[in-house]
């Protein structure tokens, strides 16, 4: 079990498909004035002043904004020569390719007992404050053991104890039935959410997108693999991850959520065979529409 999880880091478990969209039209008008893909991974003063600037406008907390940019400051002063970018540059960031054993290197010779922060972790360090939770639902954590002995050590993306339970409940995997028909795990994940009673607060300026991927090693289960936080701008849609502990910060700047649904499905449905269920997107609570 162990070794198909770290498997699965490696590709950027650590850090599913189709939510609630923005306005056809401003999709639409955004895709016609800049069809341009581009990303950062905020190397730069002037890139994350930009992201900054766009956090604050989306409604997220001036303290959770210092406390992501913390974090991306101290990665990126271990990644110095891995040539990561400033400003937003067009490249497909889908063959972004890093030296992921240098990075995690790097990273252990500096900070030799703490694993580092991943998609999870950030992505609930900016968006916490819109996450509902109305039960104390049962906890099934089996999949975050790396998770929450990184927040054992630094608990700066949760801040108390009752933000750890919140974000045990929030990720915690579900069961679901042995199929590869996708439209039951997304019915199972819509039941899930219901039955914990999580819900997103209005916020028509930044979602949370998340890969649900489906395991049955064990037993049929759903978890999120992969995450990340969706700003609805003027200028494009910027998906906000952290591809794994041991991989870089990345803004990619899309122009419409059907760009953001296919670099997900492109880089997390890695499985040729069609024995097992795809990712599923969802934004918030909701199949992602694209």
């Amino acid at each position: 079990m162990k070794s198909k999880i770290f498997t699965l880091l490696g590709l950027g478990f650590v850090c599913f498909v189709l939510s609630a969209c923005a306005n056809n039209k401003s999709e639409s008008k955004e895709a016609k004035t800049n069809n341009v893909i581009e990303y950062s991974n905020l190397n730069s003063e002037e890139s994350q002043k930009e992201i900054s600037n766009l956090l604050k406008q989306s409604g997220i907390k001036s303290g959770s904004i210092d406390n992501f940019l913390q974090h991306v400051n101290q990665f990126n002063e271990i990644a110095q020569g891995q040539n990561l970018l400033g400003d937003f540059t067009a490249k497909d960031p889908a063959n972004s390719v890093y030296d992921v054993n240098a990075l995690s290197e790097n990273w252990t010779a500096k900070y030799p007992d703490f694993i580092g922060y991943n998609c999870r972790i950030t992505s609930y360090s900016l968006y916490k404050d819109f996450i509902k939770i109305n039960t104390s639902p049962e906890i099934r954590d089996e999949l975050l053991f790396m998770d929450l002995e990184a927040l054992d050590t630094d608990n700066s993306a949760v801040g108390t104890a009752e933000g750890m339970n919140k974000f045990e409940a929030f990720y915690s995997s579900i069961l679901t039935e042995k199929s590869p028909d996708v439209n039951i795990h997304i019915a199972n994940i819509e039941k899930s959410l219901k039955d914990r009673q999580i819900t997103f607060a209005d916020n028509d300026k930044a979602s949370m997108v998340s890969v649900w991927m489906y395991d049955d090693i064990d037993e049929p289960k759903l978890f999120i693999g992969h995450i990340g936080v969706l700003l609805n701008t003027d200028k494009g849609f910027y998906f906000i991850e952290k591809l794994s502990f041991q991989e870089p910060y990345q803004v990619i700047r899309f122009n419409n959520k059907k760009e953001v649904n296919d670099y997900l499905m492109k880089k997390y449905d890695v499985d040729p065979s069609d024995e097992r269920a795809k990712p599923v997107i969802f934004e918030n609570g909701s199949p992602m529409q694209v």
